[in-house]
């Protein structure tokens, strides 16, 4: 099938919620380098947003180690993975079975990273990412700097630099 013939994505995010702060979503490109999560926890949610309302059949992790949980949307432009026992340190592919708007139907396959402290999206978690994480530390989360609060619980502290700090070396395959 023709990649033009497919239905159109418009965006594709990571999404977590960070305690009581909000929501926050890591863009996930549809094209060139991957985007990257860089927040703790096995169970992350895939927001994928087409130009037109389109129905899904099914969503299978075809890359990686990690499961569908579930899928919701279908028949709106807004589809959304929830994805379970996702593992770090690896590269992701999600594909939406039989996306269909009526007119094209075709496999919607989105890709991400996962690299647990990789706070600056860099493929490698090292002391640039601890030295971002220390200098938030006590800051209020927003959408600059939510990355930060890599356990995702509404605040940035020493916790979430010591994850970093755990983390440093490891880097995407």
């Amino acid at each position: 099938m023709e990649i033009d013939k497919l239905p159109a994505v418009q965006s594709a995010v990571s999404r977590r919620v960070h305690g009581g702060v909000g929501t926050f979503d890591v863009p996930l490109p549809l094209n060139g380098p991957t985007g990257i999560e860089c927040r703790t926890g096995t169970s992350d949610q895939l927001v994928v947003t087409f130009s037109t309302s389109v129905t899904v059949a099914s969503a299978t992790v075809t890359c990686g180690t990690g499961s569908v949980g579930s899928i919701s949307g279908s028949g709106t432009p807004t589809i959304t993975v929830n994805l379970t026992g996702v593992t770090d340190a690896q590269r992701i592919t999600v594909t939406l079975s039989n996306v269909s708007d009526g007119t094209n139907t075709g496999d919607v396959p989105i890709s991400m990273g996962v690299l647990v402290g990789d706070t600056t999206a860099s493929g490698v978690v090292n002391a640039g990412d601890v030295a971002l994480t220390k200098s938030q530390v006590g800051a209020t989360v927003g959408g600059s700097n939510f990355r930060e609060d890599v356990n995702a619980n509404g605040t940035i502290s020493a916790t979430d630099v010591a994850i970093v700090k755990s983390d440093v070396g490891h880097s995407l395959p």
